[in-house]
């Protein structure tokens, strides 16, 4: 038969293990974090360029693949832009609809003024590259916010977690 100070001081260990045991999760979370961060960081102008490229492989692929001109009238449409750089970037396709202000309002009849007539006055000028990124870096910004707020709270957890363990001993 154990008795009552054992198994207090077994009880004692096995909660300090066991928030030993977290502190060691938080720690390679944050180290995680914070390597992620710093790989993105280094490589955001490789993931710029291969993006791009990407983009402009899809761009070419819109009068033959209908899943790619769809997504390509979309987000031209929801981002008031036109191709990856710009319009010239249709040159040798028909430049789309969505590349044109107003189609709500006015339908086929101003799509086909604004490609074929009045070129530049009712076309998107911004290449929805440059509008993704801008997107992009604008939500970066509240992504970043909220690591540096999930860090700070890991870091806080860990050392109250410390500081209560040394105070048990």
């Amino acid at each position: 038969m154990e008795s009552c100070e054992m198994s207090l001081i077994k009880y004692v260990l096995f909660i300090f293990n066991l928030i030993f045991a977290f502190a060691v999760c938080l720690l390679i979370i944050f180290i995680i974090e914070l390597a992620v961060g710093i790989v993105a960081a280094v490589y955001k102008n490789d993931v710029g360029d291969a993006f791009k490229g990407a983009l402009k492989k899809s761009l070419a692929n819109y009068s033959n693949n209908e899943a790619e001109k769809i997504a390509w009238d979309d987000t031209q449409t929801k981002l008031r832009c036109c191709g990856v750089e710009g319009p010239d970037d249709w040159q040798g396709q028909n430049l789309p609809w969505s590349c044109c202000h107003s189609y709500d309002d006015f339908g086929d009849a101003l799509s086909s003024y604004c490609v074929n007539v009045a070129k530049g006055k009712y076309q998107y000028h911004t290449g929805c590259y440059d509008e993704l990124k801008m997107k992009i870096n604008d939500n970066a910004k509240i992504l970043i916010g909220v690591g540096i707020g999930i860090a700070f709270v890991e870091n806080q957890t860990d050392c109250r977690g410390m500081m209560e363990n040394a105070q048990m001993e």
